[in-house]
């Protein structure tokens, strides 16, 4: 019985370990592993949260704040105190509520507002980069694969033809050239294709990374998901100016300071406040009547406190506020025009990427069919070996070209997308 139970958890585990290594990553799951386990990520939300925590913080300046202290006091024998009592104790209640700040509050409170949204859109510039350098990773695992499809494929090929010219070698119908130069070709095939299987490898290893992966039993999906748009410059260029974090940052940034101007208003306008406590004590009496043993007391104070004179501070302080909102005002636009270029440019590179597909698409099927006329003249003894091996590495060169100017139009598109500030989205 313990036998059976041995082969069963054999196969049980063996099955497992088959599932794990068969599991595969569409874009959408890398994209989403990179916002949810990446360090970057994982950081922009601890600031996020550290800004909400703030506005709970300030929302709590405008309650009263509640303090209590209990002070408890036993006397030597030193004659002077011992003959009020032999011991005592004071407790106390204070109840402090803002009246008036001028403002003060209500300009901390926006100004906590406004750093939790650029915490916010700091955030989402952050998740568009990385969202970005996953998409590049994981075209690259893509291309790298195919090309090691083309890689084995070619080498097959080669051998292929290096056996049907020993055969002809062997029955003296070419020389030994033909067949060295095809054994050549075929040990260079060999090279590229361990440096082709060497490279997967680390691109598999560099995305695993990026999502917070450890290992690399995974596969990813090869399906090209290109969406062929028709860009419009102006058009895109205003949709980038709504939805670009850098811009949102910098707008938020001139807001920041208004509110600022204002809390620096508000902390030379009269500030009011009301205190009210009451306070117990209690002693043991030394001499009955000097000192009441049980009494308790209470007040309320308002206190006023208005700034008069600061040796032109507040001047200062306003006048750098100022130079700050016309530097950000600056800022934004050298901004708005940084992004119209990278818009600009990004559609360009997405219809050069498209037009390059077309005429890479076309050469691959021109190279095959040069590959096929190609061995038929060999075949019939119309042409050498050498020829052949050209037309071979035409068609391989061909398909790689076709794979490259494939994943290059797939980065191009979401190089646009991340210049309208679609991509985390």
């Amino acid at each position: 019985m313990d036998k059976y139970k041995t082969i069963v958890m054999l196969m049980f585990t063996w099955l497992t370990i088959s599932a794990m290594a068969q599991e595969q990553l569409s874009l959408e799951d890398c994209k989403k592993l990179v916002i949810t386990r990446n360090e970057r990520a994982l950081i922009a939300d601890a600031v996020v949260a550290i800004k909400e925590e703030v506005i709970d913080e300030r929302k709590a300046d405008f309650l009263p704040a509640v303090s209590s202290s209990v002070t408890a006091l036993a006397f030597t024998d030193n004659p002077v105190l011992k003959s009020l009592a032999s011991y005592s104790g004071l407790a106390d209640v204070s109840v402090e509520q803002p009246v008036y700040t001028g403002g003060k509050l209500k300009a901390l409170n926006n100004l906590a507002a406004i750093d939790r949204k650029i915490a916010v859109e700091q955030r989402r510039l952050s998740h568009e980069a990385l969202t970005l350098q996953v998409e590049q990773l994981y075209w690259q695992v893509v291309s790298v694969n195919q090309q090691v499809v083309v890689a084995e494929n070619y080498l097959n090929t080669l051998r292929q033809l290096e056996q049907k010219i020993k055969n002809y070698f062997e029955a003296g119908l070419v020389n030994k050239t033909e067949l060295l130069e095809t054994q050549v070709a075929s040990n260079q095939a060999t090279y590229n294709l361990e440096v082709a299987q060497n490279f997967q490898k680390i691109a598999k290893r560099q995305l695993a990374n990026s999502i917070g992966r450890e290992d690399t039993e995974f596969t990813v999906q090869e399906d090209f998901t290109i969406t062929i748009v028709s860009p419009s410059l102006s058009g895109d260029i205003n949709t980038a100016f709504n939805l670009r974090p850098e811009l949102t940052i910098t707008q938020n940034a001139l807001l920041a300071k208004e509110k600022e101007y204002s809390l620096i208003n508000s902390e030379y306008r009269p500030q009011i406040g009301l205190i009210a406590g009451g306070y117990y004590y209690r002693g043991e009496e030394t001499v009955p009547g000097e000192v009441e043993s049980d009494q308790f007391f209470g007040g309320a104070f308002l206190t006023v406190s208005i700034p008069i004179f600061d040796w032109g501070k507040k001047f200062n302080r306003l006048k750098v506020n100022q130079l700050e909102a016309s530097q950000l005002n600056w800022e934004k636009s050298q901004t708005e025009k940084q992004i119209s270029l990278e818009v600009e440019n990004a559609i360009y590179q997405m219809d050069e990427s498209n037009i390059n597909v077309a005429l890479t698409e076309k050469s691959k099927e021109q190279a095959a069919e040069n590959v096929r006329i190609t061995n038929d003249n060999y075949d019939g003894g119309l042409i050498t070996s050498e020829e052949v091996l050209e037309a071979e590495a035409l068609n391989q060169q061909a398909q790689l070209d076709y794979i490259r100017a494939k994943v290059q139009q797939q980065l191009s598109y979401s190089n646009y997308r991340k210049a309208l500030g679609e991509l985390s989205n």
